[in-house]
């Protein structure tokens, strides 16, 4: 078993993950940590947790608004840097650093390329006309295409 394997079998049973569908999502009262990231393209972040929330979290629990490049998820959040990453409020600690992945730069550079593998072997076997017909997913990730932009956002 792998290391991700391994914490998430420690993790289980004490944490929870919940879906918002872009609503508000109370963290239970008893939370200690809550990690917001919400995106919707083009858009502002939604606020899904209010003021009021998190005041009822436990005195020194910990907010991590991964959504803070968006303008955050939690109403209380506000951007913060690597030299002083935290901030206490309504009792709360909060972890508000944009851009995360640059703290770990070549982590995330292997992460992106995993990622964006197959299709790079896609769009080099096939040619990009094929490529975006065989693929939805990467016809959804189109932006210009002979210079006409091909989405909204």
């Amino acid at each position: 078993m792998g290391v991700p394997s391994l914490l998430a079998a420690s993790m289980a049973a004490r944490t929870a993950a919940r879906l918002s569908a872009v609503r508000p999502v109370t963290p239970r009262a008893s939370s200690w940590a809550w990690v917001g990231a919400v995106l919707v393209p083009g858009e502002r972040a939604p606020m899904v947790v209010t003021r009021a929330m998190v005041r009822q979290m436990k005195p020194r629990a910990v907010i991590i608004d991964l959504s803070i490049d968006e303008g955050g998820c939690v109403e209380t959040s506000r951007p913060t840097t690597h030299d002083q990453p935290t901030f206490v409020e309504e009792g709360v600690v909060h972890y508000c650093v944009p851009n995360v992945p640059g703290i770990v730069a070549r982590t995330a550079t292997h992460a992106f390329l995993n990622a964006a593998w197959p299709y790079i072997q896609l769009l080099a076997n096939r040619g990009v006309a094929a490529a975006l017909e065989a693929d939805p997913a990467l016809r959804r990730g189109l932006v210009t295409h002979h210079g006409q932009l091909m989405t909204k956002a």
